[in-house]
């Protein structure tokens, strides 16, 4: 009796926790067997391709004690598995003996929408009378839903003109089998610079099996044009389940285009050709990469070859691809320095999408002797003419102040030594 009141506790418990359904109106005689609208099954409604618990209340309605056996008979959409006992047996139920018989049933995948009839039976073993009542039991497919699981690109990030593979896993959480199963990408439009290279924006299996996950790849290009950025890819996934009932939901995921700059450094002077001189120099910043750099910097470091006189660090801004921008310091060169001058420099910048970068990189600036300077044109011959000048009337007054003089007086004596030996002769 304990062992009995047991069961019905774990049984009651079950019908206030599950969703039921009572599977009669009123109390049905099935000869002596009295099927009560106590019975029910849950959970309610049942869905194709499940089971459901089937509770059969059942009484002995008589004044005899009864050898009874009553069941199931179950017919499409509904089944039991191999195992189950379809039918219980009581070799003596007494009067007013009540019982509750549980059938574990198993509904068709394929099964319609609807109310569909149970029979159950009760035959009297001693007699062979047997009687059957219908139970009417719902069955409502739930809504087969699925769920986009990941969206993954081979690269993460990809550049401008780079092919790439795109991965959708798609979960179906439906218990039924999905049909005539369709995903879209909405490519093609001007605001996302893709292309599916070797297929179509599309596509389709014509069966999912019940929560099964399904792989999807497309074959991707960026356009060589491609800004960096995100860019926001629409997905779209129709399908029908086993009872033709049409689904549509649309979804989307980012795609990552981006590609670190490639920036190389240059430096030029016009002042500064010989060891020893002071001048600005000029640093050529250019980007040879496919995008935009945003922001960039430039930090001039210091050697032991050269003085930096002018602020170290300059603000240059952005710098479109294949372009150039230029920055300008002024240094002071040692005497012994040699060239080619090493001029080290940090850069510091961003692309367009915000991701920031830090590279070092080295310029060179050519040194030269003043013989070569002067051979190729990058210094003048001397003017030393002032100088020949300023020499020649010092020479002149020195000439006019002390040689000039005794020339003169030795020339006069002379003269006039000539003169009076003439006179004398005459």
């Amino acid at each position: 009796m304990k062992n009995e009141m047991k069961i019905l506790f774990a049984l009651m418990a079950v019908v206030l926790l599950s969703p039921v359904a009572f599977a009669l109106d009123a109390s049905q005689s099935a000869g002596q067997i009295e099927v009560r609208n106590e019975s029910y099954y849950t959970p309610f409604p049942v869905e194709p391709g499940n089971y459901f618990d089937f509770f059969a209340s059942v009484k002995n309605s008589g004044t005899d004690t009864l050898s009874v056996t009553c069941g199931l008979d179950p017919k499409y959409p509904f089944s039991m598995d191999a195992g189950e006992e379809n039918y219980r047996t009581f070799t003596r139920m007494a009067e007013a003996k009540e019982a509750l018989l549980n059938f574990r049933v198993r509904v068709a995948d394929t099964a319609v929408e609807g109310t569909n009839y149970l029979d159950f039976t009760c035959r009297n073993i001693d007699t062979g009378q047997a009687n059957t009542v219908q139970f009417k039991v719902i069955i409502k497919a739930k809504a087969s839903t699925v769920n986009i699981a990941s969206v993954t690109t081979d690269p993460a990030t990809i550049r401008p003109g780079q092919k790439a593979t795109l991965t959708i896993v798609v979960d179906s959480a439906s218990p039924n089998y999905l049909r005539d199963f369709k995903i879209s990408l909405g490519i093609g439009s001007d605001t996302l610079p893709f292309a599916v290279i070797g297929g179509t924006n599309e596509k389709l299996v014509s069966e999912i099996a019940p929560l099964q996950s399904t792989t999807f790849s497309f074959d991707l290009m960026a356009y060589p044009s491609a800004a960096s950025g995100v860019y926001k890819l629409p997905i779209t996934i129709t399908y029908s389940d086993k009872l033709g009932r049409a689904y549509s939901i649309s979804q989307s995921s980012g795609l990552v285009v981006g590609s670190q700059p490639n920036l190389e450094l240059a430096a030029e002077s016009t002042d500064i050709v010989q060891p020893g001189a002071t001048g600005k120099v000029i640093f050529r910043v250019m980007n040879r990469g496919l995008v935009n750099v945003k922001t960039l910097r430039i930090e001039m470091q210091p050697s032991k070859d050269y003085v930096i006189l002018s602020a170290p660090s300059q603000f240059i801004g952005s710098i479109n691809a294949d372009d150039f921008e230029t920055a300008e310091f002024r240094i002071h060169v040692s005497e012994n320095a040699t060239g080619p001058l090493a001029l080290p420099a940090k850069l510091y910048y961003s692309d367009t999408s915000n991701a920031e970068f830090a590279t070092a990189a080295t310029a060179s600036l050519p040194l030269f002797s003043q013989v070569e300077a002067i051979q190729y044109g990058l210094e003048k011959i001397p003017d030393n003419t002032l100088i020949y000048i300023l020499l020649a009337i010092v020479v002149l007054y020195l000439l006019y102040k002390y040689a000039l003089p005794p020339v003169s007086g030795f020339i006069s004596e002379y003269f006039g030594k000539q003169r009076q030996a003439k006179k004398q002769r005459d």
